[in-house]
């Protein structure tokens, strides 16, 4: 599993590089300012990221715990 700090990094540079590129385009696109939907924007991301964190931390911790099941009754068998 990686570590907090990984994960952490991970999903702050993808928003950012996300929030960099659809800004401009969403501004530009619906005639809004770039505050305007820059606050709509990073209200979003933030929301998605963290729920997204959530989820995947969930999701990785059963993961492990059904394949360290798996894999400690395999090897009883033997």
């Amino acid at each position: 599993m990686r570590t907090i700090g990984d994960r952490i990094r991970q999903a702050v540079s993808f928003e950012v590089l996300g929030l960099l590129i659809s800004i401009p385009l969403a501004a530009s696109a619906f005639g809004y300012s770039l505050e305007k939907i820059g606050v709509l924007g990073l209200t979003g991301a933030t929301l998605a990221t963290v729920w997204n964190y959530i989820f995947n931390l969930g999701f990785d911790h059963t993961l492990k715990r059904l394949t360290d099941q798996s894999l400690s009754a395999s090897q009883a068998r033997k």
